[in-house]
C-alpha cells in the first residue's frame, strides 16, 4: 500500500474555495446564512484554540451539538488544528458517549450548551465553538496519511468500534463525488445526515469543495416531515441524499429544483424510482458503501418504473468492487459472493483494533503488491444488466433506519440486565412493512418492554433499542444445539383487533382521539386501536412517529411534533398533547418576506419557454372624459404602487431559481401621448403587447393617451405574475380614493403573505382528492387544428367576439334558478357539450380561474391569486341539459372546496412526461366574470371602459363570458398559430346555437341537440353564423350519367389505335389489338364454361366441398345452367342496383392473378361475358385464397398466364383459354381479328355488368363488395377529363391486385388509348428498384398509397417525369406530401378519398403548399363528380365545423351493396331518386372551408399500411386455432417509427403447451402479410372492465424483444453496422447476428427502411430482394462482403428467403398434377 504524503487535506479544498469566492454562501439554515468568508475565519479562530490546548495529527477531538451551522464551524476548526474529528451525537446515551470518548482517548470536545450540559462531569475539556475570527489558519502540520475523522459503529462484541479514514481517502471520495455530479457554486445541498454517519460527509463537504452551498437542516427539521419538506422547498435544493424511509413521506412534485436525488445506506423502495423521477428532470441515483470505505463506492443511475430490488450499480469512478468467493475468489456472473471493495478510499482501519482490521482488510489478490480489499461482508451478485445486487449479509449485521446495527451488540446490552438469563435479537418486519428490532427474552417473567426499553435507553442509541419485545420460558432449539431463529421469527405475530385481539381501553371517545386513531390505523397500516393501545408496544419508532406527525398535522390543523407522539405514547395521551399544540394559523400574514406562489412560478418557467412574450400581460384602458388632475393621478398612482407590494416586485433569478425583490416606494411614471382616435385601437394594442422584463421590472406601467384637452385614455398595463382579474377593480377603486386625497389605510395582509398562508394549508388530503376526481380522465384536449401544432408552445393571441341576445341571456339565468345553480355553470356546462361534438370525447378537462379571496384579508389586496382549476365534466348525450347543469355545480362545489392544492402537483401525478407543445393538463379555460365591468371613480370626470389591446393567449383557447346591460357577451382568445379565425368564429356562433337548444329544452337529451344552425344564422346571437353554404348538407341533387361502359370505352381505343401498346411487363407487351384479342377469348372462354352444359375443367375431388360453397346444390356442376333471369335485376341510375337483390346477379368468376400483363384482357374477358370477377391475389396465402373464393360464391376461376392454382381451390373448375398468353395473341389475336366493331365480344349490356371486390370482415371471413359497372366507368370517364390526362401519359399499376384500386391503375389508361406498365412483384417490393423502374419507364402520372409514397421518399431518387399523383387509401399527412414533392417537384399531388364500396374517388384536395415536419391530416376534401361528404353527428344531425361525425358518402356512383344482405342494410341506403348515401364508419369534420379532414374510425377497423384490415378478422383467425381460449388484438402507434400503427394480438392459452410462435405461424398461413400482428402476447386472461368488457387500454405493452437467434454478438464491421440499423429500426437493445429478421418483428415496410439506411451508410444500393435472401446480419454481411458461404449454408438460406418471400406463383402440391 502506498501511503500519501502530498496532496490536498480535506480542509484545504474549503479554505481554497473560500479565497476564490469568500462572499458566497457556504452554510445556509432558514435565514441563519455563513458566507465561506465568516466560516472559514470562525473556524481558524477555534482552530489556534485547539492547538492551543493540545490538538495536532493523530489527535482526536470530539464534536457535540445540535444541527445549527456552528457545528459545520466545529468540524472544519478540528480539522484546520490538524486533529481529527469524532462526532458525539448528543442524542445518543450518555454511557456511550463515555464509552466513545475512552475508547478514542479523547481529552477535548468542542460543545455547545447542549452538548455540556450532556457531557458534565466526563474527564474532558469542553471548548465552545465560538473564538472570534482569525483570517489565518495554525501553522499546517497534517499529511495526506494523518486521520480526518473517526467515526464509531455498531459492534458485535457490544463495544462500538472505530473508524478512522485519512485526508488523502475523504478527498479522494469528494473529489470523485463532484466529478461525477459536476458540482458547481449552483449546487444546493441538503444537509440531512448526522454527522455520526458518513454520508455527511458527501452531504457537506462535497459542495463545499466545489463552491456550492449546504442547506443544513436542524434537529427539529430532520424529525418531522412537514417542516422537513418546507425546508427543502424554501432552501430550493438542487443536490443531495435523503434517507431511502423519508423518501415516501416528502413530496416530489414540492421540489421542483432538485435535480440529482441520492440514497444510501439501506435499500428504497423500488416504487419510489418512478415517484421521484417523474415530474423530471431528476435524476434517481442509489449509492452504496460501508463506513470503512469512505461514505460511497458502488452506485447507479435508475429511472422508469421498478418492482424489484434496486440493484447497487458499478464501482464508482477510482474505485475497486469485486465479488469473490469464500477463498477470495471471483465469482462467475450471477453466483452470489462477498462484495470487496478496493482503491484509495478505504479506511485505514479500526483503531486500536488490528486484530480486526486485518480480519476485514486483505491483501488484494488481482490487485498490485500492497493493494488491500475491505470485506464488507455483504452478499452480492452480479445482475443481467452488469450491475451489482445486493442480497443480504453474511453475518448478523443489520442497518435499522440505514444505521449499521451488529445484532451482537445489542444482544450483549440486554444480557446485563439482571433478570434477564438469555437475549437473542433479530430484525423481524414491523408495522406498515418497516424494520423493526425484537428482543427475545427468557425467562417468561423477563423485562417488558418499558424495562427493556429503560434499562437500552442508557447504553444505546434510540435506533438500536428494541421496539418490541417477546417473553419465553425457554428458547427454541436447533438438532445442533443452536438458537431456532426461523422458529423465533414464527412467534413475532402481532395481535391487532383485526386479529380478534380488542383495542385496549374501547374505542376512542373525543374527536382528537377519534383522528389519532384513524391516523394511527394509516400510520401502523392496522385496524384503529383502542384508547390506551400503546406506541412503543404496537411497535412504534421515530420513523413512524415522522408518518403519524404529518397525518395527525393534516387532520387535526395543528403542529404536532415527533416528541408529543413519543411522550404521549397512547392514543388517548397523544390526544391530550395534539389538543394542546398550536394551531396551524389560517390567517394570512400582514408582513411576510416577498416570495413566488406555485402559479406564479409556473408564470415564470412559461415566460423562460417563451421569452420575451407579452401573453402574461394584463391591459386595461378606461376613456376619461372631463378636466384631468394629472399630479393627482400621478400621486395616486405612487400611492396605489407603496400600498401594494407586488406592484414594486421585480423576479430576478439566480442559477435557474426565480427569487423575489421589492423596490422601495416612489413615483411611477406616467408619459402622456397625444393620439387620434383612429390611432387609438392600434395604440392600445402596441402597448397590450410590449413585453415586461421580469428581473429588470417594474412589472406594470400607465401611460395617458390624450385625445383632446378633457379627453384621455389611461391605459395600465400590468404583469400577470403580480396582478389578477379581481386586483382590477381593486386598483381602479385605490387609484380613485388616492386621486380624491383619500388615505389608503394599511392592508391586512400582503402578497408574500399569501404565499405563506397557502403553502400552510396544502394536504395531502386535497391531492389525494384531485387525484381520484380526475383518476383516469384524459390529459389532453386537442380540439381539431387549422395548423400544425409547433413543437414548443407560442403563446400568440387572436379574438372574436359575439353577443347573446336578450332573450337567449334571460333563458341562461331562468334555467340557472330553476336548478338552483349559476348562470357560470350553465355557460360552462353548455361550453363542454361543444368540445365534446369537437373532440368526440364525453369526458374531458377544462381549467376555470378561481379568484383565491377566500379570506377577508385578501379581498382589498392586488396581486396574483388566482388558481386554475382543472375541472373534469363528462358529458352524458341520453342525459338532459338540466341534469349535465346540476353536476357540473356539484363538480364545481367539490373543486372549491379543495382549492388548496398546487396545479404543478396534480400534474405530476396525472401527466406522465412534459410536452412543451401545450399546456399541462389544461389546454382550453373557461372565464366567466361574475362582477361589472370597473371603473375609475374621479371627481368631475366621466369613465368608460374600452377594450384593450390584445396581448396573447396562455391557453389554445380561452373563452371569456362577460355581462353588459343584461346580456352575455362572449370572447374567444385563441392561439392563431393553431387556429383560423373562421375557425373559432364557427365555434362562437354554434355555442350561441347550441346554448340557445339547451336551454330552451333543458330537459331533452343533449345528443338531440345541434351545434350547427340549420338557416346559416346563430339565432341566439348579435352575430351572423359563418355561411353554411360551404358545408353539404345532403339536401342537393346529384346529376346522374349515361355513358359508354368501361368495356365499351376500351373498344373504342382498341379500334383508334389497333397497334399502340397498351400494356408492358412481365409476360411481354400487348397491343391494344393484342390485349382486345385476348379479353375477346377470355370472355369466349367464360361464356362458354358458364352456359349451360358448358365444360368447366373437372376435378375428381371437386365433390368433396359442396357445402363449402354458399348456393352451392350438386357441387361443381352448377356452373352450369346459368339462367337468364340471374341478370333481372332492378336498375338505377348509372348502373346502380337498389339494395334489395344484392345477393342475386350472375355468376362469379375467380381471377388468380399476377402482376402480368394479361391481367386487364381476363378482367375485360370476364365482365364483357356477363360474370362477375373476383380478383385473388396470387401472392396470398392459399387458405386466404380459398376464403375469398368461397366468400364471393365463385363458380369458376380463371388464371394468368403461367400460374398454377394451389391445390386449396381445387375444388374450383378451371377455366382454360383458348389462346395461352401473349405467345398465341400473336397468331390469333392481331394478325387474325383485329376487334374493329364491338360486336366481337359477347353483347351482354353494361346495365347488367359488374364485379366483386374484397374488404376486411369482423367475422374473419372477406367480405365482398358487388358493384355495377357504371360507378368505375363514370369514373373513367371523369377522371381523365377533370385532371387533363391524354394518351400519352403513361400509368403504372402499383395497387395490391386484389383491391379495389387496382381497377383505377389498370383501366385509366386503356380507356385513354395511354400505356400501362406493370412492374414485377420484386420490384413493387423494393422501393429503391421501384423508383428506378419509374424513372426508367418515365412514368407520368402515378397512384400511390401514403406508405408506398414514403420508401419511394426514402429511396430518394427524383421521378421527374411525373406530372400527376394520386394519394390514397389511407390518411396522408402534411410532411408525407411535402417529402414527396422533393422528389417530384413539378407534379400536381391530389390527396383523394373512397372506399371498395364507392369505388374509385368520391372526394379530392388538391395540395397546393404541404407543412414539412407536421403530422396532422390533409383534407380529403370536397366530393366530387356526382358526390357529397357528409359528416352526420351520432344523433343524426349534419355537422358543424369542426364537430366529430361519421363520414357519409352520398354519391351517384355506390356500390349495389355486400352479398350479405343483413350487412347492406345497415350501411346503404337509398334516396327515392335512386341517389345512395353509405355509411364509411370513418369519423371526420369539416374544415372551415368546407373540406372534410378524417380522423380515425367508428369500430375496429384500422389502415395497415395501405390495407383496411378489421381486428375482429385477425382476433376470429387466432380463435380458429384450437389452443386459444380467448384473443385480443390492438393497433397502437409505432413508437418513433414510420410505418404507421403496429398490430399485437394477445391471446389466452388453453394449455401450456401452446407458444406465441405457434400461433403466430398460425396466422401466417391465414392472413395476409398486412394482417400479421408484430407481437402475440399470452395473457392468463383478457383484462375486463367493471361492466365485463374487455378493457383494452389494459392490455400489456409487450417489451423490446430480446435478441433472437441465440448470443452470437456481431464480428465484422458490416455486422456491426447492420446490427445497428435492426436495433434501431427494430426497437430491440440488441440483436443476434443469427436472429431472423422476421421473427424478430421484421415486416416488408421495415425491410424497405432497413435498405434506405444501408444505401445511406453504404454508398450503393442494395436490392431488397437481398433482405429476403439472407434474413439475418450473418447472411446479410456475408453477401454484402462477397463473401461465400458452403453450398449447405446457400440452400438453407434460400429456403428461409423462400417461406419469407411471398411467391407469386404456386407451385403444385404433392398429389396434384400441373398443367
Amino acid at each position: 500500500m502506498t501511503v500519501a504524503t502530498t496532496g490536498p487535506l480535506l480542509h484545504d479544498l474549503i479554505t481554497a474555495q473560500a479565497r476564490r469566492t469568500p462572499a458566497a454562501p457556504a452554510i445556509r439554515q432558514w435565514e441563519h446564512t455563513l458566507t465561506y468568508l465568516e466560516l472559514t475565519t470562525a473556524a481558524n479562530a477555534l482552530a489556534h484554540r485547539l492547538r492551543e490546548a493540545g490538538a495536532g495529527p493523530e489527535t482526536r477531538v470530539g464534536v457535540c451539538g445540535r444541527r445549527t451551522p456552528d457545528l459545520l464551524v466545529a468540524v472544519l476548526g478540528v480539522l484546520l488544528s490538524g486533529a481529527a474529528y469524532v462526532p458525539l451525537d448528543p442524542s445518543h446515551p450518555r454511557g456511550r458517549l463515555a464509552t466513545v470518548i475512552d475508547d478514542a482517548r479523547i481529552t477535548t470536545v468542542v460543545a455547545d450548551g447542549t452538548g455540556e450540559s450532556l457531557l458534565a462531569g466526563l474527564p474532558v475539556r469542553l471548548l465552545p465553538p465560538r473564538h472570534g475570527r482569525r483570517d489565518d489558519p495554525p501553522p499546517p502540520l497534517t499529511r495526506p496519511a494523518n486521520a480526518a475523522y473517526t467515526l464509531y459503529t455498531s459492534g458485535s462484541t457490544g463495544r462500538p468500534k472505530g473508524v478512522t479514514v485519512s485526508h488523502a481517502a475523504v478527498v479522494a471520495f469528494v473529489t470523485m463525488a463532484g466529478e461525477v455530479f459536476g458540482l458547481d457554486a449552483g449546487c444546493r445541498s441538503i444537509g440531512f445526515a448526522a454527522l455520526g454517519f458518513d454520508v455527511s460527509v458527501l452531504d457537506v463537504f462535497a459542495p463545499l469543495a466545489r463552491g456550492g452551498s449546504v442547506a443544513f437542516i436542524g434537529d427539529d427539521d430532520r424529525v418531522d416531515p412537514a417542516r422537513l419538506q418546507k425546508f427543502l422547498e424554501h432552501h430550493h435544493v438542487t443536490w443531495g441524499t435523503i434517507p431511502p424511509a423519508l423518501l415516501p413521506l416528502l413530496d416530489p412534485a414540492g421540489l421542483p429544483t432538485l435535480r440529482d436525488l441520492l440514497t444510501a445506506g439501506e435499500p428504497a423502495g423500488p416504487e419510489q424510482v418512478a415517484r421521484w423521477t417523474r415530474p423530471g428532470p431528476r435524476r434517481f441515483h442509489n449509492w452504496y458503501g460501508p463506513t470503512e470505505t469512505t461514505v460511497c463506492v458502488v452506485g447507479t443511475e435508475l429511472d422508469g418504473a421498478w418492482d424489484r430490488p434496486l440493484p447497487i450499480g458499478h464501482a464508482l469512478p477510482g474505485c475497486v468492487a469485486r465479488i469473490l468467493d469464500e477463498d477470495l475468489r471471483p465469482c462467475p456472473p450471477g453466483t452470489p459472493g462477498e462484495l470487496c471493495i478496493g482503491g484509495p478510499q478505504l479506511a485505514r482501519g479500526y483503531l486500536g483494533r488490528p486484530g480486526l482490521t486485518a480480519e476485514r482488510f486483505v491483501p488484494d489478490p488481482c490487485g498490485e503488491p500492497g493493494a488491500r480489499l475491505y470485506r464488507t461482508g455483504d452478499r452480492v451478485a452480479l445482475d443481467a444488466d452488469g450491475r451489482i445486487a445486493f442480497l443480504g449479509r453474511l453475518d448478523r449485521q443489520v442497518k435499522i433506519q440505514g444505521q449499521r446495527v451488529e445484532i451482537g451488540e445489542v444482544e450483549a446490552v440486554l444480557r446485563t440486565h439482571p433478570a434477564i438469563r438469555q437475549a437473542v435479537a433479530d430484525v423481524t418486519t414491523g408495522p406498515a412493512g418497516l424494520k423493526e428490532l425484537t428482543a427475545f427474552l427468557t425467562p417468561q417473567d423477563a423485562p417488558g418492554l418499558d424495562g427493556v426499553r429503560d434499562h437500552c435507553r442508557d447504553h444505546l442509541p434510540p435506533y438500536m433499542i428494541p421496539t418490541r419485545v417477546v417473553r419465553l420460558p425457554v428458547l427454541p432449539m436447533t438438532v445442533a444445539g443452536k438458537v431456532d431463529l426461523a422458529a423465533l421469527r414464527g412467534l413475532t405475530g402481532r395481535p391487532t383487533p383485526a386479529d380478534g385481539g380488542a383495542p385496549a381501553g374501547g374505542p376512542p371517545r373525543t374527536p382528537a382521539e377519534r383522528a389519532v386513531a384513524t391516523a394511527w390505523a394509516r400510520a401502523f397500516a392496522t385496524a384503529e386501536p383502542g384508547r390506551d393501545d400503546d406506541f412503543f408496544a404496537a411497535g412504534g419508532h421515530s420513523l413512524l412517529a415522522m408518518r403519524l406527525t404529518a397525518l395527525l398535522g393534516a387532520a387535526l390543523r395543528r403542529r404536532v411534533a415527533v416528541e408529543d407522539v413519543l411522550a404521549g405514547r397512547t392514543v388517548a395521551g397523544i390526544a391530550r398533547r395534539a389538543e394542546q399544540c398550536p394551531a396551524v394559523h389560517d390567517e394570512p400574514p400582514a408582513v411576510a418576506p416577498a416570495a413566488l406562489s406555485p402559479t406564479q412560478r409556473r408564470m415564470w418557467f412559461v415566460e423562460r419557454l417563451a421569452p420575451g412574450s407579452p401573453a402574461h400581460n394584463i391591459a386595461m384602458a378606461q376613456r376619461l372624459a372631463g378636466p384631468l388632475d394629472l399630479p393627482a393621478l400621478r400621486a395616486a398612482l405612487a400611492a396605489v404602487a407603496e400600498r401594494h407590494e407586488a406592484l414594486r416586485w421585480r423576479v430576478p433569478d439566480a442559477g435557474g431559481v426565480p427569487a423575489v425583490a421589492v423596490a422601495p416606494p416612489g413615483d411611477v411614471p406616467l408619459p402622456v401621448e397625444d393620439v387620434t382616435p383612429e390611432a387609438l385601437a392600434d395604440r392600445l394594442q402596441q402597448e397590450a403587447r410590449r413585453p415586461f422584463e421580469l428581473a429588470g421590472g417594474p412589472l406594470w406601467r400607465a401611460r395617458l393617451l390624450r385625445l383632446d384637452d378633457d379627453l384621455h385614455v389611461l391605459a395600465v398595463t400590468v404583469h400577470h405574475i403580480v396582478f389578477d382579474g379581481w386586483s382590477q377593480n381593486v386598483l381602479y377603486r385605490d387609484i380613485s380614493a388616492a386621486y380624491r386625497r383619500e388615505r389608503l389605510d394599511a392592508l391586512p395582509a400582503s402578497a408574500g403573505g399569501y404565499t405563506a398562508w397557502l403553502a400552510g394549508r396544502e394536504t395531502s388530503a386535497d391531492l389525494d382528492w384531485w387525484a381520484a376526481a380526475l383518476d383516469g380522465v384524459p390529459t389532453v384536449l386537442d380540439l381539431p387544428r387549422d395548423h400544425p401544432r409547433p413543437p414548443v408552445q407560442t403563446l400568440d393571441g387572436a379574438g372574436v367576439t359575439a353577443e347573446a341576445d336578450a332573450a337567449l341571456s334571460d333563458a341562461v339565468r331562468r334555467l340557472a334558478a330553476r336548478v338552483g345553480g349559476t348562470p357560470y355553470t350553465v355557460m360552462l356546462a353548455a361550453f363542454a357539450q361543444v368540445l365534446a361534438r369537437l373532440t368526440g370525447r364525453r369526458d374531458l378537462v377544462v381549467g376555470t380561474p378561481v379568484a383565491d379571496r377566500r379570506h377577508p384579508a385578501l379581498e382589498p389586496l392586488a396581486g396574483c391569486l388566482v388558481h386554475v382549476l382543472p375541472v373534469r365534466l363528462r358529458v352524458d348525450d341520453d342525459a338532459g341539459f338540466d341534469a349535465h347543469v346540476t353536476r357540473c355545480q356539484d363538480t364545481l362545489a367539490g373543486a372549491l372546496a379543495h382549492l388548496d392544492v398546487r396545479l404543478e402537483r396534480l400534474v405530476d401525478r396525472l401527466v406522465p412526461g412534459r410536452d412543451l407543445s401545450r399546456n399541462p393538463l389544461v389546454q382550453v379555460l373557461f372565464n366567466m366574470y361574475d362582477f361589472a365591468e370597473p371603473r375609475l371613480d374621479l371627481p368631475g370626470v366621466r369613465s368608460e371602459p374600452l377594450p384593450p389591446g390584445l396581448p396573447g393567449s396562455l391557453f389554445d383557447l380561452t373563452m371569456y363570458v362577460a355581462e353588459r346591460d343584461g346580456r352575455y357577451l362572449l370572447q374567444a382568445v385563441y392561439n392563431p398559430r393553431l387556429y383560423r379565425h373562421d375557425r373559432v368564429e364557427a365555434l362562437l356562433s354554434g355555442y350561441l346555437h347550441l346554448l340557445s337548444e339547451l336551454v330552451t329544452t333543458p330537459d331533452r337529451p343533449v345528443g338531440r341537440a345541434r351545434l350547427r344552425p340549420l338557416d346559416g344564422h346563430a339565432g341566439a346571437g348579435d352575430r351572423p353564423a359563418p355561411p353554411a353554404a360551404a358545408l353539404p348538407d345532403g339536401g342537393a341533387t346529384l346529376p346522374p350519367w349515361d355513358g359508354p361502359g368501361l368495356v365499351e370505352s376500351f373498344l373504342r381505343q382498341a379500334n383508334a389505335h389497333p397497334d399502340r401498346p397498351a400494356v408492358t411487363g412481365e409476360g411481354g407487351d400487348l397491343t391494344y389489338a393484342e390485349l382486345a384479342a385476348l379479353a375477346r377469348a377470355a370472355g369466349a372462354a367464360v361464356t362458354t364454361a358458364l352456359r349451360p352444359g358448358g365444360a368447366g375443367e373437372p376435378h375428381t375431388g371437386a365433390q368433396d366441398e359442396p357445402d363449402k360453397v354458399t348456393g352451392a346444390q350438386d357441387g361443381p356442376e352448377t356452373v352450369a345452367g346459368v339462367q337468364d333471369e340471374r341478370h333481372k335485376v332492378a336498375r338505377v341510375q348509372d348502373g346502380q342496383d337498389a339494395v334489395a337483390g344484392v345477393q342475386d346477379g350472375p355468376d362469379t368468376v375467380a381471377v388468380l392473378a399476377a402482376r402480368q400483363s394479361d391481367l386487364p384482357a381476363l378482367l375485360l374477358g370476364v365482365l364483357a361475358a356477363g360474370a362477375r370477377w373476383a380478383v385473388l391475389d396470387a401472392a396470398l396465402p392459399p387458405a386466404r385464397l380459398a376464403a375469398q373464393a368461397r366468400a364471393a360464391r365463385a363458380r369458376a376461376l380463371i388464371t394468368c398466364h403461367g400460374l398454377t392454382p394451389p391445390a386449396e381451390l381445387a375444388w374450383l373448375p378451371r377455366i382454360p383459354l383458348a389462346t395461352d398468353g401473349p405467345a398465341a395473341v400473336d397468331g390469333a389475336g392481331a394478325g387474325a381479328a383485329p376487334p374493329h366493331t364491338e360486336g366481337a365480344f359477347p353483347a351482354v349490356p353494361p346495365g347488367r355488368r359488374g364485379y366483386l371486390a374484397f374488404t376486411s370482415g369482423t367475422t374473419g371471413d372477406p367480405k365482398p363488395v358487388v358493384t355495377a359497372e357504371g360507378p368505375l366507368a363514370r369514373f373513367l370517364h371523369w377522371y381523365p377529363r377533370t385532371h387533363d390526362l391524354t394518351g400519352d401519359d403513361r400509368f403504372a399499376l402499383l395497387a395490391g391486385l386484389a383491391h379495389d384500386p387496382l381497377l383505377r391503375d389498370a383501366f385509366t389508361p386503356l380507356t385513354l388509348g395511354a400505356r400501362l406498365f406493370v412492374p414485377a412483384q420484386d420490384t413493387v417490393r423494393d422501393p429503391a428498384r421501384l423508383a428506378g423502374w419509374l424513372r426508367r419507364h418515365r412514368i407520368t402520372a402515378a397512384h400511390l398509397t401514403p406508405q408506398l409514397a414514403t420508401l419511394l421518399t426514402a429511396a430518394g431518387q427524383p421521378l421527374p417525369d411525373l406530372r400527376l399523383v394520386l394519394f390514397g387509401g389511407d390518411r396522408l399527412t402534411h410532411a408525407d406530401a411535402a417529402r414527396f414533392r422533393h422528389i417530384a417537384p413539378t407534379a400536381r399531388l391530389l390527396n383523394t378519398y373512397g372506399t371498395t364500396e364507392t369505388p374509385q374517388v368520391q372526394a379530392v384536395h388538391d395540395i397546393a403548399e404541404p407543412v414539412p415536419g407536421s403530422g396532422d391530416p390533409l383534407p380529403a376534401g370536397h366530393g366530387v363528380d356526382g358526390a357529397e361528404l357528409l359528416i352526420v353527428t351520432p344523433g343524426g344531425h349534419p355537422a358543424a365545423v369542426g364537430e366529430l361525425g361519421e363520414v357519409v358518402i352520398r354519391s351517384r356512383r355506390l356500390a349495389r351493396g355486400y352479398l350479405d344482405p343483413h350487412l347492406t342494410r345497415d350501411r346503404f341506403t337509398t334516396e327515392p331518386d335512386g341517389t345512395g348515401r353509405y355509411r364509411t364508419g370513418d369519423l371526420g369534420r369539416y374544415d372551415p372551408a368546407g373540406r372534410a379532414v378524417l380522423a380515425g374510425r367508428a369500430d375496429d377497423q384500422v389502415k395497415i399500411r395501405g390495407h383496411r384490415v378489421e381486428l375482429g378478422e385477425i382476433e376470429h383467425a387466432l380463435l380458429a386455432h384450437p389452443g386459444v381460449r380467448a384473443a385480443a388484438v390492438t393497433a397502437t402507434p409505432a413508437a418513433g417509427q414510420p410505418g404507421g400503427p403496429v398490430l399485437r394480438a394477445y391471446a389466452v392459452p388453453a394449455g401450456p403447451a401452446v407458444q406465441a410462435g405457434e400461433l403466430h405461424r398460425h396466422l401466417r398461413a391465414t392472413l395476409p402479410d398486412h394482417a400479421l400482428p408484430a407481437d402475440v402476447v399470452l395473457l392468463p386472461a383478457l383484462p375486463l372492465t367493471p361492466n365485463g368488457k374487455l378493457d383494452r387500454a389494459a392490455l400489456p405493452v409487450p417489451p423490446p424483444r430480446a435478441a433472437a437467434g441465440g448470443d452470437h454478438e456481431p464480428a465484422t464491421g458490416t455486422e456491426r453496422l447492420l446490427a445497428g440499423i435492426w436495433r434501431e429500426i427494430l426497437g430491440l437493445p440488441r440483436i443476434s447476428a443469427t436472429a431472423n429478421f422476421f421473427d424478430s418483428g421484421g415486416h416488408s415496410l421495415a425491410t424497405a427502411q432497413v435498405q434506405a439506411r444501408l444505401a445511406a451508410a453504404l454508398g450503393r444500393d442494395v436490392p431488397i430482394v437481398d433482405l429476403f435472401r439472407f434474413p439475418t446480419i450473418r447472411a446479410l454481411a456475408a453477401h454484402l462482403d462477397g463473401e461465400r458461404r458452403p453450398a449447405g449454408t446457400q440452400r438453407a438460406a434460400r429456403r428461409i428467403a423462400a417461406r419469407r418471400a411471398r411467391p407469386t406463383t404456386h407451385r403444385p402440391h404433392p398429389g396434384q398434377t400441373g398443367e
